[in-house]
């Protein structure tokens, strides 16, 4: 089997879960090939960095109209239409790709290359399979278009977002977002925290992401000044600048807190957390999920993040918090209540799905066998 799979570097999860089942493939299946191409960036580096840098310096400097443009795109407003038109007229820069690559079946992690490939199937230049994973817990009116032949939903519970929008169940697999295999893998919690240089006292993990976005210093400083018996690991993904503040600020802190920036041990660090606070994207929840790891979740983007949040709350896996001064009456609270966190860490097992990368491999071999009816169905047939 031979399988591309688009993506977008809008933020570090939909490439990092586009290579997640690159890896499953490379390693599990040495007979398949399996390619990732960040698209916009194989079309233009030009249009990539006015695209997403538009997008980052949207969120983080005018949240709300990021939220409204949101908004409006789901209603089937202006901003979708304009999406479309893009989408459509970039299509054909990637087909000499798909030509000379001839893949069995083409994946997307991202609505933009979802969109192109949708365009090029829809003008029956090509009519290989095409599987849509949504990597939130929410599915967006982009996230859809008639020529996608399977989407792949991050838990059952979504479903429904997919039947209103008139998708057929058929067409619909729960199977997960896809997560690089090491955080399915056991590792020595003891052992990581020694080599951390760790004690026994409750570790509080905080994240805010690739970009080291939200309120990471004030829940920092509240968390530090407080009178909690806590350890804290703070990942500030890209953000140097922020790093460069909290070195400073850590020197003389009360607590034994460790900083870090880019960090591809994300998954050792959530092995020895009891709690962690996190800007709740849809890949760090599935992470987390994984791990059985009670989330509290804050400084959501304006949309998608939002409701991902809220999937977590209805669920019981994760607390809120919408102020960095009450982060740490809610951490406090957490660890005083070993019965809530017992429950979290169950609900987080229950909803998990730690073999997405698996199942999504397995369904792709489905589509593109040459003998059955998915073939059929997911070509056009």
């Amino acid at each position: 089997m031979k399988v591309l799979i688009f993506s977008v570097s809008a933020g570090a999860g939909h490439m990092a879960a586009a290579q997640a089942i690159k890896e499953y493939i490379d390693e599990c299946h040495s007979d398949s090939q399996a390619m990732v191409i960040d698209t916009l960036k194989y079309i233009s580096p030009l249009v990539d960095k006015l695209i997403i840098g538009g997008y980052i310096g949207t969120v983080k400097a005018t949240p709300l109209i990021y939220k409204k443009l949101y908004e409006y795109a789901e209603k089937g407003e202006g901003i979708l239409e304009a999406t479309q038109k893009f989408n459509k007229f970039m299509s054909n820069h990637i087909l000499d790709l798909i030509r000379d690559y001839q893949p069995d079946v083409m994946a997307t992690t991202h609505p933009f290359p979802m969109e192109m490939i949708a365009t090029l199937k829809q003008k029956k230049i090509i009519n290989t399979p095409l599987l849509a994973i949504i990597t939130d817990f929410t599915v967006h009116a982009m996230c859809v278009h008639p020529m996608v032949d399977g989407y792949v939903i991050a838990n059952e519970d979504i479903r429904h977002d997919l039947i209103n929008k008139d998708i057929p169940e058929d067409k619909i697999f729960p199977l997960g977002i896809p997560v690089h295999h090491r955080f399915t893998a056991h590792v020595d919690k003891s052992s990581i925290k020694k080599r951390l240089d760790f004690e026994d006292a409750p570790v509080v993990l905080v994240m805010g992401g690739s970009l080291g976005m939200g309120q990471i210093k004030k829940i920092y400083k509240a968390l530090v000044d407080s009178s909690l018996d806590i350890q804290l690991i703070i990942v500030t993904g890209t953000n140097k600048k922020l790093k460069t503040q909290l070195d400073e600020l850590v020197i003389n802190a009360p607590k034994r807190v460790m900083v870090l920036g880019y960090s591809d041990n994300i998954h050792q660090l959530m092995s020895v957390a009891d709690i962690i606070i996190t800007k709740p994207g849809g890949l760090t929840i599935s992470e987390a999920m994984i791990k059985h790891l009670p989330m509290v979740v804050i400084s959501p983007i304006p949309g998608q993040e939002e409701k991902n949040a809220q999937y977590v709350i209805n669920m019981g896996i994760a607390a809120k918090i919408s102020n960095s001064n009450d982060c740490a009456t809610v951490v406090a609270q957490l660890l005083e209540n070993p019965q809530r966190l017992k429950h979290m860490r169950e609900m987080a097992l229950l909803k998990a799905k730690p073999n997405a990368c698996k199942d999504i491999t397995h369904l792709m071999f489905r589509m593109c066998s040459s003998d059955s009816v998915e073939k059929r169905n997911f070509a056009g047939k």
